[in-house]
């Protein structure tokens, strides 16, 4: 592959995973996971799960409406697929939250404008890191299984909400964020 085809690709695989391509953007903070390993909330590789959150403001109509997606990207069964998905390009980003910056930039259902975005422009927005390689489903450790990674998936999954809730006031919604029928 020449080089300029591979720096596309990588180009348009960053726009996919990260979703940061457009010209509305808004400004994700990173939140690792509160006493992770405790909560066996952890990636593939021991490192913290965690969530990218955008909070509006409390005088927003819909302060109290939360758009909360799960982000996915395959997974990975055993000792060889692992490792093999761990030496991709960016294969490091499903299965550790050390590549993930503080700060990232959002757009689609997670776009700030009104225009691109009617329905959670001003809504609550949180994104699940996908680092567990399990579907948000694994509850074994890398010795457990064997293969020498963690899948905590959905300890992940309910760290998220629990943090969300206690953290971020999500107990204080009165509306899940749904698209109209």
């Amino acid at each position: 592959m020449c080089r300029d085809t591979a720096l596309v690709a990588v180009f348009v695989v960053f726009c996919f995973v990260f979703g940061s391509c457009s010209p509305n953007k808004a400004s994700w903070d990173l939140h690792l996971t509160s006493n992770a390993t405790e909560r066996n909330a952890l990636c593939n590789d021991g490192t913290p799960g965690g969530f990218y959150v955008r909070q509006v403001d409390a005088s927003s109509p819909r302060s109290k409406v939360w758009n909360i997606h799960l982000s996915g990207g395959f997974w990975c069964w055993d000792t060889a697929s692992c490792q093999s998905r761990w030496e991709i390009p960016l294969g490091q980003f499903y299965m550790s939250s050390n590549p993930y910056p503080k700060k990232l930039i959002y757009s689609g259902i997670f776009d700030a404008s009104s225009a691109n975005n009617p329905y959670f422009y001003n809504a609550n927005s949180a994104l699940g890191l996908y680092c567990s390689s399990d579907s948000w489903s694994g509850t074994s450790t890398a010795e457990e299984n064997e293969t020498g990674w963690n899948f905590f998936g959905h300890y992940n999954a309910l760290a998220m909400v629990e943090d969300l809730w206690e953290l971020y006031e999500l107990e204080h919604t009165a509306t899940l964020a749904a698209l109209p029928r």
